[in-house]
């Protein structure tokens, strides 16, 4: 097992209609690569590259990152399908919560204020979804295959 998490689901958010300060949306593979060495250094739960420049061209997915030199210091997932909006792989370099409220504000923005929110975390992040107003429904466990490795 590679880690275990809870699902989360939120009503729909009301935001504003301007993006959180400092955040872009990354749209090209060197920025991609910079945000990805950002997310590992958070934590991730692999060394390998999980993220590949396919997901730049989809309109359903949008990759954010805050930006800080020629870098990244937090960034999220959105993606969107009919009913709802996900959001994933939130992190922040300094720790602070910020990055969770902006988070939810990147998503409602790109895709939909009138969808519910979804996602999955554990630990510190799963706390701070929370306190966003997340509520858990239910258990994640993502396992590695020992096959092909």
């Amino acid at each position: 097992m590679l880690f275990s998490a809870s699902w989360i689901w939120a009503e729909p958010h009301k935001s504003s209609s301007s993006a959180p300060q400092g955040w872009v949306r990354v749209r090209e593979a060197a920025a991609l690569d910079r945000w990805e060495h950002s997310w590992k250094e958070c934590g991730s739960p692999t060394d390998a590259n999980v993220f590949t420049p396919a997901l730049l061209s989809d309109p359903d997915m949008h990759i954010y990152g805050r930006l800080a030199g020629d870098g990244f210091d937090a960034g999220c997932i959105a993606n969107r399908s009919p009913q709802v909006v996900g959001i994933s792989n939130i992190f922040s370099l300094d720790g602070t919560p910020r990055a969770f409220r902006d988070a939810i504000s990147l998503a409602t923005i790109a895709f939909s204020a009138d969808l519910p929110l979804v996602g999955y975390d554990r630990g510190e992040a799963l706390d701070e979804m929370k306190k966003l107003g997340f509520k858990t429904v239910g258990q994640l466990r993502i396992w590695l295959s020992s096959e092909g490795a």
